[in-house]
């Protein structure tokens, strides 16, 4: 990425990490203060063994301030005084451990805290983004940010606060040290972090570009992952798993590609780092003996100093090891905040009213597009043209014409999973963009051509479409519940059950309404998962009803316990079915035939069938007797061109 799109991102990021750490501030600040204290300690600690080299073994006289402390202690012999030197050692050292313990523990809770809601507040984006940001973006990649991209950000916010941050005030600390026990060599010493800071720097750049590029290619990783394993039942049913594991191995390759540069650009700082320290420890071991030699520096000081060179060089060499996690979760974190930075599409009225809607609904001169960017130039796709009926409450309407013409898109305007382009949707008088975004599909129920499950229990599954059920309800939600109230619960899933059919096959199941499905359902039959689906929208009691194909690819005798259910489901409701088979909607109040994004013909079965228009082509197209009028043809009798094996 460029130095441009960087600096775009870098507002953002640090937005992202100040309104979510500012919850946090006193815990922080509390854990700096240890942090402090426990440098503190670490820098004091080489002292004590300046004592015992140059005042126990060389037996230099104590300088002012600590003869004092020893004679106030009555410890003036050298043997007290070592005495003395070990237990402040040992002081320095347990105070420093304890402090360590409790500050880290403190940064790795704040480090957890943080991602925890970090990762709600992406999740819950997420689902606020409009239906087509879902439809133009891989799952897998959302997947990818959600979980990877937020492991990335945990491990660097916690780096950041604990090894970063503990091996800068280090070397701060043992600079001032350094500069205090003789200012030449200091500098000398010091001298040396210059060029460590900007080698650092320079390969901290080609590292984060790197693991930009790894991150993306591990994205797209999880997306084919996502994708394959989503649709196994394809790539088994034509025998393509040869042909996926290609494309698999293709994208790991590159995945590979990226990672091993990544790794490569890191490995080549730390010899460096090593190189450059090991410049600065000759310069310093050079000069300081020169000084000794010439009586500027004790044997003592000179001792001290290379140890705190030590502490000085290894907070370096810890800095640099940084590098590849801080690359890693900086990336991670503008991920992150690309993800946030998504509006959704369909935006919520600031007030929005919730009235009781009793379902008329009103289209009027509705157009929308698709909106595609391609780089600097949106492409604009028209789906529906000046579309506008009125239907009152509790009528049926059937929604039909050719692939593609805009039939599902016309249906999905309704509950707002889009908004046209134009023009006016109103449900019994109101606009659908003054109602709250919640209330107006909490009045809508849908039944999919492909009805979706959840890996739970079936009677969860069905539970699914109360709008009063609490968030995350399940067992702990139903043990909160008097034994009459989970009576009650456990009566309306069964009712609902009964009408949609369901409820032979649920009472075969081992665990009855308990059983826990496969993903998507996968374990039962298409016609039990639509029966199932059915028993969701009868629960939910909503006067509006939207039905998607909802019988396609069944069984004659799936088709009809659905078309039962259909048929229970639908009464007294406002529903808007969509259906290639026309025999499904001849009791419809009203026909809406849209061919090109249009309607082209409106009326009732007997109507359009008697203009002898588009309708009526599409009847006499359909391989059953779908009309009265027309007699039925000849049987249909295939012919076979190969032989079945015994």
């Amino acid at each position: 990425m460029s130095g441009r799109p960087q600096a775009r991102l870098a507002s953002p990021v640090l937005a992202l990490l100040l309104r979510f750490g500012r919850r946090y501030r006193a815990p922080l600040v509390l854990s700096m203060l240890l942090l402090l204290a426990q440098v503190a300690l670490d820098v004091a600690e080489p002292l004590p063994l300046k004592i015992v080299i140059d005042n126990v073994l060389r037996h230099r006289p104590l300088g002012g301030r600590l003869q004092s402390l020893v004679g106030w202690l009555g410890t003036g012999s050298s043997l007290g005084v070592l005495a003395l030197a070990c237990a402040a050692l040992l002081a320095l050292a347990g105070g420093s451990a304890l402090l360590e313990y409790v500050w880290s523990a403190r940064i790795a809770g704040i480090g957890q805290s943080l991602a925890f809601d970090l990762r709600g507040a992406l999740f819950r984006h997420v689902q606020r983004l409009s239906i087509s940001f879902h439809a133009s973006r891989s799952s897998g990649e959302t997947v990818h940010r959600l979980t990877s991209d937020i492991a990335s950000v945990q491990e660097m916010l916690v780096s950041l606060l604990s090894v970063f941050c503990v091996n800068i005030l280090m070397l701060c600390g043992v600079s001032y040290v350094l500069l205090r026990l003789d200012p030449l060599l200091g500098a000398a010493t010091l001298a040396i972090c210059g060029p460590l800071f900007f080698l650092t720097r320079s390969h901290g750049r080609r590292i984060k570009a790197a693991s930009r590029r790894a991150r993306a290619q591990e994205g797209e990783v999880a997306a084919l992952v996502q994708e394959t394993i989503g649709q196994v039942r394809i790539t088994k049913a034509f025998a393509r798993e040869g042909h996926q594991a290609a494309c698999f191995d293709s994208r790991n390759r590159q995945s590979l590609a990226a990672a091993t540069a990544q790794v490569q650009i890191q490995s080549r700082l730390k010899p460096l780092v090593d190189a450059l320290t090991a410049v600065g420890v000759c310069v310093v071991v050079y000069v300081g003996v020169r000084r000794g030699l010439s009586g500027q520096l004790s044997v003592g000081g000179l001792v001290v100093f290379l140890t705190y060179q030590k502490s000085l060089y290894g907070p370096i060499r810890q800095l640099s090891k940084l590098a590849g996690v801080l690359a890693k979760g900086s990336v991670g974190l503008e991920r992150i905040a690309q993800l946030l930075a998504e509006t959704p599409e369909v935006e919520e009225a600031a007030r929005g009213i919730r009235p009781r809607l009793r379902g008329a609904v009103q289209f009027e001169r509705v157009s929308f597009s698709y909106q595609a960017r391609r780089g600097t130039v949106i492409d604009r796709s028209v789906v529906l043209s000046d579309v506008s009926f009125s239907v009152p409450a509790g009528s049926t309407v059937a929604i039909v014409g050719s692939t593609g013409a805009g039939k599902s898109t016309l249906a999905s305007l309704i509950p707002r999973f889009y908004d046209p382009t134009s023009g006016l949707i109103r449900i019994d008088g109101h606009d659908v963009r003054e109602l709250a975004l919640d209330h107006l599909r909490q009045q809508i129920a849908l039944v999919l051509q492909e009805a979706v499950l959840f890996h739970t229990t079936i009677w969860e599954n069905i539970a699914y479409g109360l709008p009063e059920a609490p968030a995350g309800f399940g067992p702990g939600w139903l043990a909160s519940l008097t034994e009459q109230q989970r009576a009650r619960f456990f009566e309306r899933i069964a009712q609902a059950a009964a009408q949609a059919n369901a409820l032979e096959f649920i009472e075969r199941l081992p665990q009855g309404f308990a059983t826990v499905l496969g993903e998507r359902g996968a374990d039962l039959s298409g016609g039990q998962r639509q029966r199932i689906a059915i028993a969701r929208a009868m629960i939910r009691d909503a006067p509006i009803l939207i039905l998607d194909e909802p019988t396609t690819g069944l069984d004659a005798q799936s088709e009809a316990l659905v078309l039962q259910a259909l048929e229970r489901l639908m009464a007294g409701r406002t529903s808007f079915v969509i259906a290639h088979r026309l025999a499904t909607v001849r009791r419809a109040d009203l026909i809406l035939v849209v061919e090109g994004g249009r309607i082209v013909e409106l009326g009732s079965h007997t109507e359009l069938y008697g203009r002898g228009g588009r309708y009526r082509e599409l009847a006499e197209l359909q391989l059953v007797d779908v009309v009265a009028h027309r007699p039925p043809g000849p049987p249909f009798t295939p012919r076979v061109r190969g032989r079945v094996m015994r």
